[in-house]
């Protein structure tokens, strides 16, 4: 289990760099500004982020979900002995 939630967090913490890269970059191109206002303009958000973006927040989110899943206790680690 430790494996997968460091192969996981490897994978995370590396589309994140890549996201905050690709900021950066949109920043100095004066970018962000549009990107927020779009953003701002959409009831859910996501459909105004573009997506680069979308498709770090729906792989956050799969990770996040595979953490929670992970942490609930299994049935066999709940039984009481008779």
């Amino acid at each position: 289990m430790e494996e997968l939630f460091t192969q996981q967090g490897k994978e995370y913490y590396s589309m994140f760099m890549s996201i905050l890269s690709t900021l950066s970059d949109w920043e100095e191109e004066g970018m962000v500004e549009d990107i927020l206002e779009k953003v701002a303009r959409h009831d859910n958000g996501m459909s105004g982020l573009p997506n680069e973006l979308r498709a770090w927040h729906v792989k956050n989110l799969k990770w996040r979900k595979s953490l929670r899943d992970a942490a609930k206790p299994t049935k066999s680690t709940t039984e009481v002995p008779q």
